[in-house]
C-alpha cells in the first residue's frame, strides 16, 4: 500500500479562501474588491529609479545581493524608520528584507516555535497564521475579538526601492511626499465606499490604518435568512451570491476565524477600497454616469447601484 506523498503536518491545510474566491471572481464578470492589491501603478519616481537601475552599467545589480537585504536598501530603511520612530536603527543588525510578509512570517514561526509550543492567534487573523504555526509543529490557541478593519526580489528592484526611500526621506513630512499624499487619497476612497455601503443597507466599520473595510450584513441576514442546517457560514454564501448575481467580489470575514468561531462572525464581509478610484456622490442615480472612469471603475459603480436586497433565501 503506497503512502501519501504529502507530509502529515499538511493534513487539513488544503482549503484556502483565496483559491476559492479568486477562482469564483475569475469565472464571472466581477469587480474584485476582495483581494488587497492596488489597481494603479507605483509613483513615477520609483519606476524611473527602476529603469535607471536595470539600464545602468553596474552589472552587479543583476546578480544576487546580501542575503539579509541590499546594503543600500537596509541603510535607507534604517534612516527612514529611525526618523519615523525616533530611534537609532542599525541597518546591518536591525533591518532584514524578505520576499513579502509571507516569507517574514514563515521565517519567524520556523525560528521561534518548537514542537508542542502553544501559539496565541488573535481572531480575526490572516489565514496563513494557522497553517504556518502547524507547519512549525506548534498548536494554535485562538482568542476571538470583534472585527476592527483590518520569488527572490531582483537586486535591481531593491536598488530602485532604496532610491525611492531616499527621495522620500528628503521630502519627509512635506506636502509633496508620496507618504503624505497617499493617505489623503486613501481616506477619500474610504469615505466614498462607506457612504456607498450605507446607502444599500450595510453598516461599515470605519478603519483607521488600512485600505480594507469591513461591513456588517446583519440587516441583510435578518431579511434574507440562511438555509437551515447549512454548514457553510452565511457571509461566505452571501459573497458567492454577490459575485454571481451582482458582479461584485468581497471576502467573507469568517475565513479569518477558527472553525469554532466562524458562526459567531458570519455577518461581516471585507472590501478593499484601494481600488475605488472614481469618487462622487454615493447615490444610486449617480452610479454608472462617470465617463472619465475605466471600465472596471464603471462596473464598480454599476455593481454598487445593483446591490439591493437579494433573494428570499441564499441558495
Amino acid at each position: 500500500m503506497s503512502r501519501s506523498v504529502q507530509a502529515q503536518r499538511l493534513q487539513g491545510l488544503d482549503k484556502n479562501v483565496w483559491v476559492e474566491f479568486v477562482k469564483l471572481a475569475a469565472t464571472y464578470p466581477t469587480v474584485n474588491l476582495g483581494q488587497g492589491f492596488p489597481d494603479f501603478p507605483p509613483p513615477d519616481f520609483v519606476k524611473e529609479a527602476f529603469v535607471k537601475a536595470v539600464s545602468g552599467e553596474n552589472a552587479m545589480l543583476h546578480q544576487y545581493t546580501r542575503v539579509f537585504g541590499h546594503p543600500a536598501l537596509v541603510t535607507i530603511l534604517a534612516r527612514f524608520f529611525g526618523k519615523l520612530l525616533g530611534q537609532d536603527i542599525d541597518p546591518l543588525t536591525n533591518v532584514m528584507v524578505t520576499v513579502g510578509a509571507y516569507e517574514a512570517l514563515f521565517c519567524c514561526f520556523q525560528a521561534l516555535v518548537d514542537g508542542g509550543d502553544e501559539v496565541i492567534i488573535i481572531e480575526p487573523f490572516f489565514d496563513c497564521y494557522e497553517p504556518m504555526v502547524k507547519m512549525a509543529g506548534g498548536t494554535p490557541v485562538f482568542i476571538p475579538l470583534r472585527p476592527v478593519s483590518g520569488p527572490q526580489i531582483p537586486l535591481s528592484r531593491q536598488e530602485a526601492v532604496a532610491q525611492g526611500f531616499q527621495r522620500e526621506l528628503e521630502r519627509y513630512g512635506k506636502p509633496e511626499s508620496y507618504f503624505v499624499q497617499l493617505p489623503q487619497e486613501l481616506q477619500q476612497k474610504r469615505d466614498w465606499l462607506v457612504q456607498s455601503l450605507l446607502a444599500v443597507g450595510m453598516k461599515p466599520i470605519i478603519p483607521e490604518g488600512t485600505y480594507f473595510l469591513i461591513a456588517d450584513l446583519s440587516e441583510f441576514k435578518a431579511e434574507v435568512p440562511d438555509l437551515p442546517d447549512c454548514e457553510e457560514p452565511y457571509d461566505s454564501r452571501f459573497v458567492k451570491w454577490m459575485i454571481k448575481n451582482k458582479g461584485l467580489a468581497a471576502i467573507p470575514v469568517s475565513a479569518f476565524y477558527s472553525t469554532a468561531q466562524k458562526r459567531n462572525f458570519d455577518h461581516f464581509i471585507r472590501f478593499c477600497f484601494v481600488k475605488v478610484r472614481c469618487l462622487g456622490e454615493p447615490t444610486s442615480d449617480k452610479w454608472g454616469q462617470g465617463t472619465d472612469c475605466s471600465s472596471e471603475e464603471v462596473n464598480t459603480r454599476q455593481g454598487r447601484a445593483r446591490l439591493q436586497r437579494g433573494p428570499s433565501v441564499l441558495s
